[in-house]
């Protein structure tokens, strides 16, 4: 799936017999041996080393992530198509429950970035790590460049993307292709005169080992009035709020737009969500 994933290495020589000074190893649909290849060749040393897959096929090699991670061992994986806007693939080609498995990885960072910007934060920081495994989700549709973006600031895991203009009535939080979507919600949002402010989460885990006052300074509100918004299972975004819009259930098999708007991940329903948020009684 290289054509796919994005992976190939241009000019790069595929490694045969008849070429062992190539760079490139074309596994095939097997991607337990391909993992567990890239951890060969890392405890060798010498060479670093990435692998590419659907996302949702971790599940295929999984026990491969898990012994890189207890070895220390620097390979980095890029996982695209990462969300149920795979669309036509259907939901066998969905991930739901992936990104939280990774997650759950000790010693395995899981970056999934918003665009561009992210990306290359994402890539420094897998590329530059010698005691553990990286995870690059990326999404399979094109996402915009968002203006505050920041390469740097994904070292830290988490920080604001776009700030409200006065007073954060409410803090949304999102990761990879959802950060733009929280984005065009918060524009809707002030349309009505609520002022939200949208932070970016390109590492969980890095963001959770932060600082209690940097994790604070960034949502600025407490759990009641935010509203985490991914397109994965719940497990996880509820450690920094009470209020998900995740996904619950397997995806369909339709055109990405289709999808995503069947269960409800549009501009208009996560504003919808906010007032909802905004019209309970307050418990702080």
């Amino acid at each position: 799936v290289s054509s796919s994933v994005k992976t190939d290495i241009k000019g790069g020589i595929d490694f045969s017999p008849e070429h062992p000074e190539g760079s490139v190893i074309r596994f095939g649909i097997r991607e337990f041996a391909m993992a567990s290849i890239c951890n060969g060749i890392a405890l060798h040393g010498g060479l670093r080393t990435y692998c590419g897959s659907f996302m949702v096929f971790t599940d295929y090699f999984k026990a491969a992530v898990r012994m890189a991670a207890m070895s220390k061992l620097p390979v980095v994986y890029l996982l695209s198509h990462d969300s149920i806007a795979v669309g036509e693939d259907g939901p066998t080609h969905e991930p739901i429950e992936q990104l939280a498995m990774l997650r759950s990885i000790p010693n395995l960072k899981v970056y999934r970035p918003a665009d561009a910007n992210e990306v290359a934060g994402a890539y420094m920081e897998a590329f530059s790590a010698t005691d553990h495994p990286s995870a690059i989700i990326l999404s399979r549709q094109k996402l915009p460049q968002l203006l505050d973006s920041s390469a740097e600031k994904v070292k830290d895991g988490g920080y604001v993307i776009s700030r409200e203009n006065r007073v954060n009535d409410c803090t949304l939080i999102a990761s990879g292709s959802e950060v733009s979507l929280a984005i065009q919600a918060q524009e809707e949002l002030l349309k009505d005169g609520i002022d939200t402010r949208v932070v970016s989460i390109p590492e969980l885990n890095t963001f959770l080992s932060q600082p209690r006052k940097y994790q604070d300074e960034v949502l600025g509100n407490p759990r009641s009035k935010r509203l985490y918004i991914e397109m994965s299972t719940p497990y996880g975004p509820f450690a920094l709020a009470d209020e998900t819009m995740c996904m619950t259930t397997f995806g369909l098999s339709g055109p990405a737009k289709d999808v995503t708007t069947r269960f409800g991940f549009t501009p208009e329903k996560v504003a919808l969500r906010v007032k909802r948020i905004l019209s309970k009684p307050s418990e702080d």
